[in-house]
């Protein structure tokens, strides 16, 4: 357990200390701070990251909490998980303070464990008429776009949606290997994202701000950045 405690510490602990280190030092560079900027961006990276000048980066803080959790409702007793669960949804309308991004934490929790619960029900889930899904992709649209409501609406519809998408891109042969690709390696994708994005943002600041550049620029940096790592990493692969 200790190891493996250790191989999380080093997974996600390496990728924060550099990663989160270096770009908010960069970015109080950027702003010609002083000493004291510099020391106020460290504290705010591990203490309160949602604050901090590189603030996506508070996904390594809840995933790391994940993986310490995992083992207790994948190893142990169901029970263990179905009382995660109703925790879950308390904190989902009551969450823990910000402090080291533990909202984001209580935000997230019940679609972390329910798909723990997708994988130790699977007889009962694949069970249920797939053209049930279809019925969440209008409850996601509305309750995302058209009337915004409690997260955990459209979060909890997004669900069955991501299951359609996954489901029609696997049967594509050519997309086998993407879709493999972005479930085993979703944490390097995300990072890898969020970085390039950011570095991308610094150049399009100095472009005329208007609708048109934005379009372009989430298109280009979202589009590229994940299909950049893909590419990599099947290469890496093969």
């Amino acid at each position: 357990v200790c190891s493996s405690d250790l191989r999380k510490l080093k997974k996600f602990g390496i990728p924060f200390l550099i990663l989160g280190i270096s770009l908010s030092m960069f970015a109080v560079w950027r702003k010609n701070g002083d000493g004291d900027a510099y020391i106020s961006a460290l504290t705010k990276l591990f203490i309160d990251p949602m604050s901090s000048q590189v603030l996506y980066l508070w996904f390594i803080y809840v995933l790391f909490f994940y993986y310490i959790l995992a083992p207790l409702f994948c190893q142990f007793s169901r029970f263990f998980l179905w009382v995660g669960c109703l925790a879950a949804l308390y904190l989902a309308f009551f969450p823990l303070p910000r402090l080291f991004a533990m909202h984001c934490f209580s935000a997230y929790l019940i679609f972390f464990l329910s798909g723990i619960a997708v994988c130790c029900y699977w007889d009962y889930v694949k069970r249920i008429p797939f053209r049930l899904a279809w019925c969440a992709v209008p409850v996601f649209v509305w309750s995302s776009y058209v009337s915004p409501g409690p997260y955990i609406c459209s979060g909890f519809s997004s669900l069955p949606c991501l299951f359609l998408l996954s489901f029609y891109l696997s049967k594509i042969l050519s997309m086998r290997s993407i879709v493999t690709t972005v479930s085993r390696d979703c944490f390097s994708i995300y990072l890898y994202q969020m970085i390039f994005m950011n570095l991308l943002a610094l150049l399009f600041l100095r472009l005329p701000k208007n609708v048109f550049f934005f379009l372009l620029f989430m298109a280009v940096g979202l589009v590229s950045s994940i299909v950049g790592f893909i590419a990599f990493a099947d290469r890496k692969s093969t």
